[in-house]
Order: C-alpha cells, then sequence, then structure tokens
C-alpha cells in the first residue's frame, strides 16, 4: 500500500542512506548510487526511485511493476519523472526491468510498467526470461545487471 512504501521510502532516505555513508567508504553521489528491488522491493523500488533521481542514477526492477487500477496514481506521483522524457533519459543511467514470462504474481504489472515506460519515452531494458516468480530469475538478473553499473 501507499502508505508503507512512503514508509519505507522515508527510513531509506532519512536513516539507512545517511548511516552507511557516515560508517562506510563510499561515494555519497547519485552517479555512485543504485537501487533495485525484486518482488515487493520492486514496488518499494519504484516508490522511491522516480521521485528521487538526485539520489539514483542505475534503477532496477525485478519481477514488479504497476498493476492496471495502480496506473493513474503511479503517473500522478511520478509527474515528474515522466514530464520531460529527455531529462530523464540523460539522469537515469540505467532503468532495468525484468520479469519471467510465466510469473503470474508480478508479470502483468511488469510488463504494465514496460509498456507505460515505451509510452512516455523513457528509455529502459525490458527482459523476460523464462520461468515465474522464483529466486533463479532474480539470480540471474542481478548477475546481468550488476556489471552494468557504474559503467
Amino acid at each position: 500500500n501507499r502508505e508503507a512504501q512512503q514508509k519505507f521510502g522515508d527510513e531509506l532516505l532519512k536513516y539507512v542512506m545517511p548511516n552507511v555513508e557516515q560508517h562506510y567508504r563510499v561515494l555519497a553521489t547519485r552517479e555512485n548510487r543504485a537501487i533495485a528491488g525484486l518482488s515487493m522491493g520492486a514496488g518499494q523500488t519504484l516508490a522511491v526511485a522516480p521521485t528521487n533521481l538526485d539520489k539514483f542514477a542505475w534503477i532496477g526492477v525485478w519481477s514488479g511493476g504497476v498493476n492496471a487500477p495502480q496506473e493513474a496514481d503511479f503517473l500522478s506521483r511520478n509527474a515528474a519523472f515522466f514530464a520531460k522524457p529527455e531529462q530523464t533519459n540523460r539522469q537515469v543511467k540505467l532503468l532495468w526491468v525484468g520479469v519471467g514470462s510465466n510469473d503470474t504474481l508480478a508479470g502483468a504489472g511488469t510488463r504494465n510498467l514496460d509498456r507505460i515506460l515505451k509510452e512516455k519515452g523513457i528509455q529502459h531494458e525490458f527482459h523476460e526470461s523464462e520461468g515465474g516468480h522464483t529466486w533463479i530469475n532474480w539470480r540471474n538478473y542481478l548477475t546481468e545487471f550488476a556489471p552494468k553499473l557504474f559503467q
């Protein structure tokens, strides 16, 4: 739900990221930050990343997306992300979306996200693999996604 996603975003941005940046040697710039998630984490990624391009340049969405009933709300919450696709495309270094062809839980929403991004002119990579809503797919997506980061 939207309230839970907002709480996740607040925790990540206000507490987790500052704590990591304070206690670990990291490059704390948007070009050196990625956010990715699988399943519910993909939904959380979509709740945070589009409205925080000042913090993230690399985005991975695996087996998660936008179901038709939530599409209007998603577009409204992310109006700035979609308003100027050329600007968004310059900011986002990689938007990588993956889903299994037999994913009965998130497949429709993930394919809908791909359609929305295409229609709005947002550059992204869409990968549809065999299988379903499974760890092996997510492991493979990470294997494909990770080497593309920070290039």
